[in-house]
């Protein structure tokens, strides 16, 4: 589907962007991971069902044992019920503005997994030069070259921290005026700081400027999602700098109440430690302020 002819399925509507680890739990999965797993199942359905979507939005992912087990949960409980089941828009990145026929094949298999699981599957393309473009956007200008030439998990070609500050991204000088914004800037700072894999993986640059780039191919002039919300359950250094760069930025325009950021782990050593977040439409009604109980009844 093309861009305007998915912002126009999706205008008027609510959307939420899903996203999170890749994998989850390993298998065999312990009675005291079990019961991790379970927790967590329950709050994401909790937290999906709280935003209300008619549309879920992934990133071009193939289905997995990680954020996509929670998107089946929910759906599963919403067939249960006998309850309506949002559509999913994949959004798949391409070289060109179309995909090539060896894209098209490849990606084929991909998106009727997420079909296999109960969903109406509508996708997307996104041509990799809007994600160029945002790269080179949020992170400096020449950064997409610069990272061009190194392996997906390369560290250390883009240092953010060790700019002057003057010339660090307008979004990271930002950063530090709300709460949840420095909660963001100090993890980026553990990272960067980090005597084990220091610095941000290309990956995870190239990643953070495909949501922003999701983002506005959801939107047009004139058509616009009634709601467009962000939730990720866990997830890596790619979250935290798409969190970062856009749903808690200040600057960004993007209601910081439609978005959340759960700290899911998976219990590996690695999991990064994210901070949290969730952003009114996410919270039960005994947790609202009567301010935030007014903005969630408008959104």
């Amino acid at each position: 589907m093309e861009t305007e002819e998915v912002q126009e399925l999706v205008s008027g509507k609510r959307v939420l962007h899903v996203k999170g680890f890749g994998v989850g739990f390993k298998d065999p999965v312990s009675a005291e991971l079990m019961a991790v797993q379970q927790q967590q199942d329950q709050i994401a359905v909790q937290a999906i069902n709280r935003f209300r979507p008619d549309f879920l939005v992934v990133d071009g992912d193939p289905f997995g044992s990680g954020f996509q087990r929670y998107i089946k949960v929910y759906v599963d409980r919403q067939v249960e019920a006998g309850l309506a089941v949002p559509k999913l828009v994949w959004v798949k990145s391409v070289k060109g503005s179309s995909p090539s026929p060896e894209e098209l094949d490849r990606n084929k298999k991909k998106a009727r997994e997420w079909a296999d699981q109960g969903l109406h599957v509508v996708v997307s393309w996104l041509p990799e030069a809007a994600i160029a473009k945002g790269v080179d956007r949020l992170f400096g200008e020449g950064c997409w070259e610069k990272l061009q030439g190194h392996k997906f998990d390369f560290r250390g070609a883009v240092r953010l921290l060790e700019q002057a500050e003057p010339e660090r991204p307008e979004w990271l000088r930002g950063l530090t005026d709300t709460a949840s914004g420095g909660t963001m800037y100090e993890a980026i700072e553990a990272v960067e700081g980090s005597t084990c894999n220091r610095y941000f993986e290309k990956c995870s640059f190239e990643n953070a400027a495909k949501g922003n780039a999701i983002y506005q191919h959801l939107r047009g002039e004139g058509r616009e999602p009634a709601a467009q919300g962000a939730v990720s359950f866990g997830g890596g250094e790619s979250v935290l700098l798409e969190f970062a760069t856009l749903y808690l930025f200040p600057g960004s325009g993007f209601d910081a109440g439609q978005a959340a950021l759960f700290p899911f782990r998976r219990g590996r050593p690695g999991d990064p430690a994210l901070p949290a977040h969730q952003g009114h439409v996410f919270r039960s009604e005994k947790q609202l302020s009567p301010e935030e109980t007014t903005r969630r009844t408008r959104t």
